[in-house]
């Protein structure tokens, strides 16, 4: 129980560093742009983290939503060592560009990373070699 909070109290100070900003392009298609804050990537013992942006080409009701969405911000955070990630704070944006949610999400609900995926390519990109 000890190391969940040492976890959680870890991520939060990691979160709270996604001040400024950098986004780099990561991927995109037609539908979407990821970029990740080359600024806010944290490195604490085996767990890295970073804020991820997913620009959508369209605004669009995503699952879970009654609005149309432009772009969502989320706290991707990985276990190096383990090869898992869990998505922390999920902020969600309208078509006029205000903010329509903020979702705390699951900091500690770590899960494994599907070989060559998103998050994986991402997790080879942030995590130290």
């Amino acid at each position: 129980m000890l190391k969940k909070g040492v976890i959680c109290a870890a991520l939060l100070s990691m979160s709270m560093t996604a001040l400024a900003e950098n986004w780099k392009v990561f991927q995109w298609n037609n539908d979407t742009t990821l970029r990740y804050d080359t600024e806010s990537i944290t490195h604490k013992g085996k767990i890295t983290a970073t804020w991820v942006s997913a620009t959508y080409a369209q605004p669009a009701v995503r699952p879970g939503y009654s609005v149309p969405l432009t772009r969502q911000v989320s706290h991707w955070i990985f276990n190096c060592a383990d090869k898992t990630t869990a998505i922390g704070q999920v902020v969600s944006y309208g078509a006029d560009g205000n903010q329509v949610d903020s979702n705390p999400g699951d900091p500690n609900d770590f899960r494994s990373v599907t070989p060559h995926s998103v998050a994986d390519a991402m997790m080879n990109t942030v995590c130290p070699r």
